[in-house]
């Protein structure tokens, strides 16, 4: 079906955007004004139309509006900088209208974020032109709450696998844009991983592995099956991987556990670290439990561990080890800080 109006209405916003001199006007108005306060109008009456027409909605035409915006805003300028701050505006609106909050226009959004105009775009949003990687880091920042958006919405429909027909399709489709993302922008998908996988049930192994496969460009990967491989003396090993979030935020909420982890990897403690017996890693398997944990009454599966913590603390004392054996000059696997990032991270998955 033919959309005549909304072509016109796209075409007649692109041109105001490319042509009109917003600089004569005596009030201070810019090109990214106008863009921003035609979103705002979009997002209010998309989610009106979503509220009040329900099943009956028709997210075509708001579709089409969209995607035409995107193939002809962004050439309305060409200045480098501007582009980022465009695409930025339309991410800020697929967040507002998110599928939680329109789940009518759930099918229009993934083919949104995934448009060929938006999504490659907003992941190598000219690098070059980029002073310190500051925008490059915005950007997948701003991509990666879409994908956030996203699994949060397919959550609990995996969690149960009670999945319908649209479900199941949206999942395939989410599949298909997961195999892009390693093949294409894998250097975004390893600076996210926990984050993304916070969203993924345990039973989504299929997805989970297309994230974690994910691994740079510029790496060549060693051959796991040579007979002398030592990947303790591999160069890699001693650089920290770079992580969009805080990794220390969940940490750092629960100041008893930073203290008593400082004070055990700094050696202020008695008894042998190595032993798998020492309180501390008791200690800390209690600390991560959920303090208001109660299984789930329709008999699906919950962790009864903060899974987000457990992510947190293996960060944590993976960086500490990774200095300290900078520090020392030694690659040794045996270190004992080593020793006690393997042991906690056993304990914390058990």
């Amino acid at each position: 079906m033919d959309f005549p109006h909304v072509d016109a209405l796209a075409k007649l916003l692109v041109l105001l955007l490319k042509y009109v001199d917003y600089s004569r006007s005596s009030v201070p108005f810019t090109r990214l004004s106008l863009l921003k306060l035609f979103l705002r109008v979009y997002r209010n009456c998309l989610l009106r139309a979503v509220v009040r027409e329900k099943e009956n909605f028709n997210q075509r035409p708001y579709f089409r509006l969209f995607a035409n915006l995107l193939q002809g805003v962004p050439d309305a300028s060409n200045d480098a900088s501007p582009m980022f701050h465009t695409l930025a505006l339309f991410a800020h609106c697929l967040h507002d209208i998110r599928p939680e909050r329109s789940p009518g226009f759930v099918f229009g959004w993934v083919e949104l974020i995934s448009h060929r105009m938006f999504m490659p775009k907003l992941l190598t949003c000219y690098p070059k032109e980029d002073r310190g990687g500051k925008i490059s880091v915005k950007s997948r920042k701003l991509f990666h709450s879409l994908l956030v958006d996203l699994f949060r919405f397919l959550n609990p429909y995996l969690r149960t696998a009670k999945m319908t027909d649209a479900i199941r399709l949206l999942y395939k489709g989410t599949l298909r844009v997961l195999l892009v993302l390693p093949h294409d922008f894998p250097e975004f998908l390893v600076r996210v991983p926990l984050l993304v996988l916070r969203r993924h049930p345990p039973s989504c192994v299929q997805m989970r592995n297309l994230i974690l496969s994910a691994f740079p460009r510029n790496m060549r990967l060693p051959d796991p099956f040579l007979p002398n491989l030592k990947v303790d003396l591999l160069p890699e090993i001693r650089q920290s991987p770079e992580i969009l979030s805080d990794k220390t935020r969940a940490i750092d909420k629960m100041p008893q556990m930073r203290e008593y982890l400082d004070k055990f990897l700094s050696g202020n403690t008695s008894g042998d670290m190595l032993k798998s017996s020492h309180t501390f890693y008791q200690r800390i398997s209690e600390m991560l439990l959920l303090p208001d944990y109660s299984p789930p009454a329709d008999g699906t599966y919950k962790c009864r561990y903060n899974v987000h913590l457990i992510n947190s603390l293996i960060l944590y004392i993976g960086h500490m080890s990774i200095d300290i054996i900078r520090s020392k000059r030694s690659g040794a696997l045996n270190d004992a800080t080593m020793e006690i990032f393997c042991k906690s991270g056993y304990n914390a998955r058990r």
